[in-house]
């Protein structure tokens, strides 16, 4: 893959997890929509579920990145360079 098209896949990978929470929190403050009245109210409908289990299924990038944060700033607070 060519360096632009890296750096934009780079960066499409950190777009998914605040996406899918932000999409998560429109679906639960709307009411749900039409299956809320078959289905009663409820605070988690099925696409608030959705959107929240697919956000934490795209949350590895971002674990990794605080991980690789952590452990540099361990690493410099040790003494050692990296």
């Amino acid at each position: 893959m060519t360096r632009p098209l890296a750096s934009v896949a780079d960066g499409l990978r950190y777009a998914a997890l605040p996406t899918l929470a932000a999409m998560a929190v429109v679906t639960t403050a709307s009411g749900g929509g039409p299956a809320e009245a078959l289905c009663g109210p409820s605070v988690l409908n099925g696409m608030a579920v959705m959107y929240g289990l697919m956000s934490a299924f795209h949350a590895g990038p971002w674990l990794n990145l605080i991980a690789n944060r952590r452990a540099k700033a361990s690493n410099i607070r040790d003494g050692e360079r990296i």
